[in-house]
């Protein structure tokens, strides 16, 4: 079916083929719609924007040309290698320019975007092992080309020696390295030994290492040599470790033996010191001991330097095989202990374990002085045996800190004089509390005169015991008898009249007297011969004069027998009433009989 010119309302009511099917149609803004397939046999020229709703499928045997701005001959060419073959091309997901190749090409690009990112200088990092059959690429004359790192190690074995300036910033390792102008001037073999021809020596003001380092040849350094460690040649578990931190170690058979902290603090066996010298046995084996030796004709010790005086621990040069604490501030010798142990505070030739001496300090002081807690438990000096048996102690009272006492196990003896003494001493004091002096020594009442006062109590003879006073003895105790040399005074006998009340006199005294006896008897104890009165008669008409009272050899003895004596001198009173009685009795008997011899002589007048 052929259309030539259409009208308006042709086309908009739709133009049928012989089947009554309208396949075109236009509306009023001249857009045509087509119901089937357009096909156009010439040129089709689409002056505005061409939208495909689905697949576009060009059958072009060459190319698709993109005209430029005008219809001249500069035109942009899309073409393929391979007309006939059946190829797919995605486009990426995102904006940009497609990069062309050089030349044609059925070689497939099969790289990732992000290892072509990486071409580009891409800033994402991993980490591999390298392998020598790893490539790297490089330029080869103006051709990439993958180069395996064997070819690289090839290639830097045979050029090294031409390069101006190496630098190894971390390690390089190598058999041999040999820097020469003929005659070996530096080599560093595969022990790392390094061989100097004619030694080391900077620019700058020397600082010459040792030349048997080098083979007898002179190593001159005036930089600074970094390393994080050096290590021994023929011992690598022995050398020194910087640790960092400002931290230095030293270490011998692989273990750290010292270290130098950040503040200079050398410890020896631990990592932690806290002083300038720390020395600490980690392990039950080691002694944390620091030995200082001498050749032997110097002293060996140690100097104490400070604003607070200065002060030196040594072995003496003047006193043989001792050790001295000297006062270098005052050039005094403070203390010393000799060869046999002995101490010696103040003197440098002790005679016993412990002397102090305070011959030198004027105006000192005590010269011991222990001090104790307010509330001690009996705290002291504690005497013992080799088998730690408590033998002695001088303490302080713990109830009463101004109390001292002195203990001994089983008696402590007091000599006078400067000799240790043997015996029992001049003065004893046994495990009982008994307290005892010499034989023929006294006791003075004034210390202030001993051996030359005139009052004193001694033994003057065996088994004597007298009191002294003014030079002359007074009272003695002989054979059981007490002597006294004047009179005998007992406050509680006072007979003064003010001092009595409820006084009566003594009833019926001359026949209360009448019921005792005075007897003579012997004492069975002893035999010995006596003469007095009986308690037991007494006691019935005078009970004030007797008491009862326990012997003197048994006063300590709670159960012993109490036996009855006599106060004589309270008999006194009885008595006296007793003759007052009987001489009233014989007054009135005289008196009779001088009225019997009136009446007598009156009978006899009138018988005259």
């Amino acid at each position: 079916m052929a259309i030539t010119k259409p009208s308006r309302s042709m086309l908009s009511t739709g133009i049928s083929d012989s089947s009554d099917a309208t396949f075109l149609t236009a509306d009023s803004s001249e857009n045509a719609t087509f119901a089937g397939n357009l096909t156009v046999s010439g040129n089709l020229t689409v002056t505005g924007t061409t939208t495909q709703v689905d697949t576009v499928t060009m059958n072009a045997q060459n190319a698709v040309l993109f005209e430029g701005a005008t219809a001249d001959s500069h035109e942009t060419t899309l073409t393929t290698v391979d007309p006939t073959g059946d190829r797919t091309i995605s486009l990426p997901n995102v904006s940009g320019t497609l990069p062309v190749l050089a030349a044609a090409s059925v070689t497939a690009i099969t790289s990732t975007p992000e290892e072509l990112n990486i071409m580009d200088g891409g800033t994402s990092v991993s980490s591999t092992t390298l392998a020598d059959a790893d490539r790297v690429i490089v330029n080869d004359n103006g051709t990439m080309k993958q180069v395996a790192l064997t070819d690289f190690e090839t290639y830097f074995e045979s050029a090294i020696d031409t390069i101006a300036n190496l630098e190894v910033t971390t390690e390089l390792q190598t058999p041999l390295i040999a820097f020469t102008d003929g005659d070996d001037a530096m080599t560093i073999a595969d022990g790392g030994g390094v061989t100097f021809a004619a030694g080391l020596t900077s620019t700058a003001a020397a600082n010459t290492l040792g030349a048997t380092s080098f083979n007898e040849a002179d190593l001159t350094n005036v930089g600074t040599i970094y390393a994080d460690q050096y290590l021994g040649d023929a011992d690598a578990d022995s050398g020194i470790v910087l640790q960092g931190s400002n931290v230095m170690t030293l270490h011998t058979a692989g273990s750290e033996r010292m270290r130098i902290g950040s503040g200079g603090e050398v410890g020896i066996g631990t990592d932690n010191p806290q002083r300038l010298l720390h020395i600490y046995a980690n392990s039950s084996g080691d002694t944390a001991v620091l030995r200082i030796q001498d050749n032997g004709s110097h002293v060996a010790g140690i100097e104490l330097l400070s604003g607070h005086g200065n002060w030196a621990i040594h072995n003496s040069d003047t006193v043989g095989d001792a050790l001295e604490f000297r006062d270098d501030s005052e050039g005094v010798t403070r203390m010393i202990i000799d060869s046999t142990g002995k101490v010696g505070i103040g003197t440098t030739s002790p005679g016993a374990k412990l002397e102090v001496s305070g011959k030198d300090d004027y105006g000192a002081g005590d010269l011991l002085r222990l001090i104790f807690d307010n509330s001690p438990a009996d705290t002291g000096v504690t005497f013992t045996d080799i088998n730690s048996t408590v033998k002695c102690r001088l303490t302080m009272d713990s109830a009463n800190t101004n109390d001292l006492r002195i203990s001994s196990g089983t008696q402590m003896h007091f000599y006078g004089g400067t000799s240790n003494g043997t015996g029992n001493g001049h003065l004893l004091i046994n495990s009982s509390g008994h307290v005892g002096i010499v034989a023929t020594k006294r006791f003075y009442l004034d210390n202030a005169s001993i051996a030359s006062g005139d009052t004193y109590i001694d033994e003057y003879a065996a088994n004597e015991v007298g009191i002294t006073t003014g030079g002359s003895r007074k009272l003695a105790v002989s054979g059981g008898n007490l002597y006294v040399s004047g009179s005998v005074n007992a406050n509680h006998n006072f007979s003064d009249e003010r001092l009595k009340e409820n006084i009566v006199v003594i009833p019926n005294a001359l026949e209360k007297v009448n019921t005792l006896r005075g007897i003579t008897f012997t004492r069975i104890a002893d035999g010995s011969v006596g003469t007095g009165l009986i308690a037991q008669e007494l006691e019935v008409v005078l009970p004030e004069a007797v008491y009862e009272a326990k012997s003197i050899e048994s006063l300590e003895d709670s159960d012993a027998v109490e036996y009855k004596g006599i106060r004589y001198d309270t008999t006194v009173g009885l008595l006296v009433e007793a003759i007052k009685e009987l001489s009233q009795n014989l007054a009135d008997k005289n008196q009779e009989v001088t009225d019997l011899e009136n009446r007598i002589a009156t009978i006899e007048q009138r018988l005259i």
